[in-house]
């Protein structure tokens, strides 16, 4: 991602408007991913003002606006641009792109708590990424049966053959093919995590691990981090905490959106089970690799943590002082700032990511809640 970043805005200044498009919108992706969304939300506006007339483009400048707001916490323009994006696919009757524009829309889904949406937008870019214009009959009726931790007792089996089954069907065994298969079902896996329907998280998660390709990064990250969370759901403490670690083992050579909600999920796990220090170690290592990138809901759930961590430390006697309530103070007005302003401008589409983080704020003692 670096070479692009370091190569494509010289060379795409030398180029015909008919080259460079294609030349920005890889970038507009990469900035994304970087955390450089300011930088994305410019490459779409270029894009669409040298090629509005073709449709690919279109939808490839919506998409990246989509991703880069999402990024940036703001959820109304990031479904606004993704619906533009897919109701333009529509009708180029493209079923990859129309995948593509559902695959964004489940991911914002994901994030507002709309988990059931979301499973519904990847399960049909899925098939559409294969060429089916519909879902087959029968593909989320055996994914309801099985949503239910009540119901899969026993049946943990017959869930993992049936997946397994529908998604050989459909096999192409090339490293795209594999990609595509890994993040559709890791983020459904995701949707029943947030759901917490964590039996059959795991069970999802285990099929999309035979699905990580070698030269992948970063998927073992974001796998490792997500089995934790199933784990940690299911009161399976210890295996969670490996899954935590070996994640976080990674950091030097992921991807850093992949290591910074990893870090973050590390952090809370840690703040959850009373291990006030280690948290803090934590939240202060992603604070630092946030500092120069655009990903503000992960910055404040950083500020959030640590004000809830500098207060519980201040507990303590022996670390009790007037520098640790400033910082407290600090922290909490920051966060709290973002989580205000993120609210009033998106009308209550705001991301499941941080609502645990405003509640815990809620319980600060009164003096600490000042904006």
């Amino acid at each position: 991602m670096d070479r692009i970043i370091n190569i494509v805005p010289k060379l795409e200044k030398e180029l015909s408007d008919d080259k460079r498009k294609f030349c920005l919108i890889p970038l507009g992706f990469v900035y994304s991913e970087s955390g450089l969304n300011t930088k994305a939300l410019k490459v779409s506006k270029e894009i669409l003002e040298i090629a509005s007339e073709s449709e690919f483009c279109y939808i490839a400048a919506k998409l990246i606006s989509g991703r880069a707001y999402r990024l940036l916490g703001s959820m109304k323009s990031s479904k606004e641009a993704c619906q533009n994006a897919s109701q333009a696919a529509k009708r180029s009757k493209n079923l990859s792109w129309q995948a593509l524009a559902l695959y964004e829309l489940g991911l914002i889904d994901l994030e507002i708590y709309k988990p059931l949406k979301a499973i519904a937008c990847f399960v049909a870019a899925a098939f559409k990424a294969i060429g089916h214009e519909k879902v087959p009959s029968g593909t989320f009726g055996l994914m309801k049966k099985f949503m239910d931790p009540k119901r899969l007792r026993d049946k943990e089996n017959y869930l993992n053959d049936s997946v397994s089954s529908l998604v050989d069907d459909y096999n192409k065994d090339d490293a795209e093919d594999h990609t595509k298969k890994f993040r559709l079902l890791f983020n459904i896996g995701k949707a029943f995590n947030i759901r917490r329907w964590h039996q059959p998280a795991l069970v999802i998660f285990r099929i999309a691990e035979q699905f990580i390709a070698d030269t992948d990064i970063g998927s073992p990250v974001w796998l490792h981090t997500e089995m934790a969370i199933a784990l940690k759901g299911l009161g399976n403490l210890k295996e969670a905490t490996k899954h935590f670690e070996a994640a976080y083992l990674r950091k030097e050579s992921a991807p850093m959106i992949c290591t910074s909600l990893n870090l973050s999920n590390y952090a809370w796990w840690y703040y959850e089970r009373k291990r006030y220090s280690e948290a803090l170690e934590k939240y202060l290592e992603l604070g630092q690799l946030l500092k120069d990138a655009e990903f503000p809901i992960l910055q404040a759930q950083v500020d959030c943590g640590l004000a809830l961590c500098y207060y519980n430390l201040g507990l303590n006697p022996s670390q009790k002082s007037e520098g640790t309530r400033d910082l407290v103070s600090k922290h909490a007005r920051k966060a709290r700032n973002f989580f205000k302003t993120l609210q009033e401008a998106d009308s209550g589409l705001t991301p499941v990511a941080i609502q645990i983080y405003i509640e815990a704020l809620e319980h600060l003692p009164a003096t600490y809640k000042c904006y």
